[in-house]
Order: C-alpha cells, then sequence, then structure tokens
C-alpha cells in the first residue's frame, strides 16, 4: 500500500503515511496534512504513549476515517496504534470483527456513496476516495452494492427528481 516514516520532534513522535492530496487539513489537533508533500501526519504526544489498547485502536481507527482518500499501510496503522503490525492487525481484528484494510474499504466505499449522490462522475469518485484505478474500484463497488457506481448514480438521480416533483 505504501510507506510510512517517523520522525522524533522534542517531546512528540511524529507518523507519517504517503498520501496524495494537497491542502491544509486540520482534523483534530493531532492530524494534519502537509499542503506541498500531501503527507497526512499524526502527532502522538509522550502521554498518549501508555493509553489503553481501546485508545490505540480508536486513534488507528480515527486516522482511516480522516484519511481514507490517503495511501493507508498497516504499519504506518500499527504505528498509530503502537504496536507491531502483526499484533495490530490481530487485535484490531478481535475489537472490530473487521479487519484494517476491510474498514478501509467499507469507509472508501460509504464516502463513494454520498459522492455519487451528490452527482460526483464516477472518475472523479474514484480519486476522491483513494483509488487510482477505475476498473478495481468499478468492480469492488458492483461487489458491495450489487450495481456498478454509474448506476447508483443514476439511480440516486431518479429517486431526486420523483421526490421534487411530490
Amino acid at each position: 500500500m505504501g510507506e510510512s516514516k517517523s520522525v522524533n520532534s522534542g517531546n512528540s513522535i511524529i507518523y507519517y503515511c504517503e498520501g496524495k492530496n494537497g491542502g491544509i487539513r486540520n482534523y483534530s489537533s493531532s492530524f494534519l496534512q502537509n499542503r506541498k508533500t500531501g503527507k497526512m501526519c499524526m502527532e502522538i504526544s509522550d502521554n498518549t504513549m501508555g493509553g489503553n489498547m481501546n485508545e490505540r485502536l480508536e486513534n488507528a481507527r480515527y486516522y482511516i476515517d480522516v484519511a481514507y482518500h490517503d495511501r493507508i499501510t498497516l504499519e504506518g496503522l500499527s504505528k498509530i496504534a503502537l504496536l507491531n503490525p502483526r499484533y495490530f492487525l490481530k487485535v484490531f481484528k478481535n475489537s472490530y470483527n473487521i479487519t484494517p484494510h476491510q474498514y478501509l474499504t467499507k469507509k472508501r466505499l460509504e464516502e463513494a456513496k454520498l459522492l455519487l449522490e451528490k452527482n460526483y462522475k464516477v472518475t472523479e469518485v474514484c480519486k476522491k476516495v483513494g483509488y487510482e484505478d477505475l476498473a478495481s474500484f468499478s468492480k469492488l463497488f458492483k461487489k458491495s452494492t450489487g450495481i456498478c457506481p454509474r448506476a447508483y448514480s443514476d439511480k440516486y438521480k431518479s429517486y431526486i427528481h420523483i421526490n421534487d416533483l411530490v
């Protein structure tokens, strides 16, 4: 999926995961996206290093929720949770009954549906939710919803027009 790296900065550790969308976005006090590099970063203060397992997993899950459109790696998520990748995968799945990759895919597809409902083009939606290959995105969308993205968008357009008439 991509690379992650960490940088020590004073009393905190900043984790960077590979990103592709630009613009400064302050998701919370601990998440930022660099305008020039497009890299998402999460700052973890020393006082959160001893957080309980639920907090660590929630930090990783929240990162997926806000950075779903970027390249997210198991290694990057495990660093956010301060766990080794294999153990992180195990405890995430045990806690949420879904793997981090499945959670990311679910999040991306939910966001794709919302964008398609707002009449975005399928190619735009594909890129905005973090997929680079339109064919793969369309196949995954159809497998999840039962219809292709274009048909989903058209179906929603029809639904809006009928409601506008009533």
